[in-house]
């Protein structure tokens, strides 16, 4: 797994995240993200060209 990027997650995956994120390898805690909606743009912008990301996200693409 290169990366794992978790937007919009439930506040059960974010509690249970804090608790997991301590006992993993630090290379593995850098590998993973979880991250709400406001500020999934800067986790995602990177990997993702902001032309092909939806605007609700930070990037440029509008939404169908």
């Amino acid at each position: 797994m290169f990366r794992l990027i978790a937007v919009n997650s439930p506040l059960l995956l974010k509690a249970a995240w804090g608790i997991v994120y301590s006992w993993l390898d630090e290379f593995v805690q850098q590998k993973i993200v979880i991250c709400g909606t406001k500020s999934a743009g800067k986790n995602l912008l990177p990997f993702i060209d902001e032309k092909e990301l939806e605007e609700q996200y930070g990037g440029k693409k509008a939404t169908i």
